[in-house]
């Protein structure tokens, strides 16, 4: 599959996941709709929802301590009639004590409505995550 968006969902999809690789948070949180959802459905026996734009932009905030971090999508589904786009990625991250790199892969399924984020659900390895960033927090 080429990757390459088709629809207003896709590209929004698309250009958040580039802001957040470019960890330009202001970029990313213009984006969310008011009351987004963050869902990491893997963080921990119950998984971790975030609710509301400021509790979203926090669920982020371990980025911070990334040295460098790339998030490369690889394939994007589009699906209109559901204002839901699948986007698969990978993402490499260098930290500055030494430690190894931060390698995950990811499924995100976002909901976007009006051209905005509504919810943004992310699968992930949580192994490598609790890795770098320790034990998810709700």
């Amino acid at each position: 599959m080429t990757l390459g968006a088709q629809t207003v969902q896709g590209e929004v999809g698309l250009q958040a996941m580039a802001a957040l690789s470019a960890r330009d948070m202001a970029g990313l949180k213009a984006f969310l709709a008011a009351d987004a959802a963050l869902e990491w459905p893997f963080a921990g026996p119950k998984g971790v929802t975030l609710q509301g734009v400021e509790a979203v932009m926090r669920g982020f905030g371990p980025l911070a301590m990334l040295e460098t971090f790339v998030l490369t999508p690889t394939d994007i589904y589009e699906l209109p009639e559901a204002d839901t786009v699948v986007i698969e990625a990978h993402s490499r991250g260098t930290l500055a004590d030494g430690r190894p790199d931060y390698v995950n892969k990811y499924v995100f399924v976002l909901t976007i409505v009006d051209g905005r984020l509504a919810r943004w659900r992310e699968y992930f390895n949580p192994i490598e995550g609790a890795k770098v960033f320790g034990p998810p927090k709700s």
